[in-house]
Parts: structure tokens; sequence; C-alpha cells
């Protein structure tokens, strides 16, 4: 038996690492936050988010839209596997775009206007870590009280470290 020549091993090898490479997550953070609580699995989180299509452009939901954030537990998939493995070590406020292969999507399948296969750019922002919010203000705010000035953000983004008595948050896929 003759062993292959190395050009082919080589084409060989180049061509499986393409094929793996095309099915890692790629993240991007578009607005980074400092934070001493980053989300974790089993963490009860809501993220605003746009999901569109690579291959178009095309917009196929968004829950800006409604003006009402996804609720979720991370890392129990209640989402696809991209936003699983695309929304861990994030603090409050923070933004990522997320190309998720099809292999962490919806993979053969068609749901509604995704088209089996595809590619999928999900633009997202952490609102809030169950009992956690961020919360907005326009004057100055001192690290005393629990709370901590985000570097980089107009205004005062703070982050509170108190907890919230509301129960918590769940939502529907």
């Amino acid at each position: 038996m003759k062993a292959a020549p190395p050009f082919l091993v080589f084409m060989g090898l180049l061509f499986t690492s393409r094929l793996a490479a095309a099915k890692e997550l790629e993240i991007e953070v578009t607005l980074p936050v400092e934070c001493d609580r980053k989300t974790k699995k089993g963490d009860d989180l809501s993220i605003h988010y746009s999901g569109t299509l690579e291959s178009s452009g095309e917009k196929f939901d968004s829950s800006y839209d409604r003006n009402q954030p996804l609720t979720f537990r991370l890392g129990a998939g209640q989402v696809i596997q991209g936003w699983d493995q695309g929304l861990l070590d994030m603090c409050i406020g923070e933004r990522r775009t997320l190309k998720i292969p099809p292999e962490l999507g919806y993979g053969l399948r068609a749901i509604g206007p995704i088209p089996a296969n595809s590619v999928l750019i999900f633009r997202t922002e952490l609102v809030a870590i169950a009992g956690r919010r961020l919360r907005r203000s326009r004057g100055r705010q001192n690290h005393d009280n629990g709370h901590r000035r985000h570097p980089g953000s107009r205004g005062a983004v703070i982050e509170t470290c108190g907890t919230r008595a509301a129960a918590p948050l769940r939502g529907q896929i």
C-alpha cells in the first residue's frame, strides 16, 4: 500500500481544518463593559437581540421590535447552542455580535423564515441577570453603596449589586 503524496495529505488537512473552522462560533464584543458579576451557566438572563441571515442580511426576528427582551436560563438548552455558548461571561449592558454556524443554530431544519443550514448573525445586549439590572443615570455616581461606574459609557452607567424580590425571569422560545 502506497502512502499518499505529501501534497494530498496537506490538502486534506487544509480542507478538514476549514470545515472545522466553519463550525466555530464567532463572538465580537461591540460594547465592552467591566463588571464583577458575569453570566454563567444556570443564570436566568434577559437579552435584547436582533437576528439576521448571513446570506442575505434579512432580519428574521428582533426583541427590540417587540420592545420585550427574551428571558431564558443560560446553559439549560432553552435556546440554540450558539447562544448558550456565546453569551457566557457577559456583563450587564455588554453588547455582542454572534456569528452562529448551522451546527450551533438550527442545523438542517428550516424554522419559519430561517432556511435550513443557515449561518445566523445575532446582535445581542444583556439587559439583566435574574435580579440584577442595568440602570442609567444622568448624574455622577460614587463607588459607594454597591454601585460602580462603567468606563467608556455615555452618562453614568452603573451596576446595582442589590437583589430584587421578583420571581426568576422566564421566557418562551
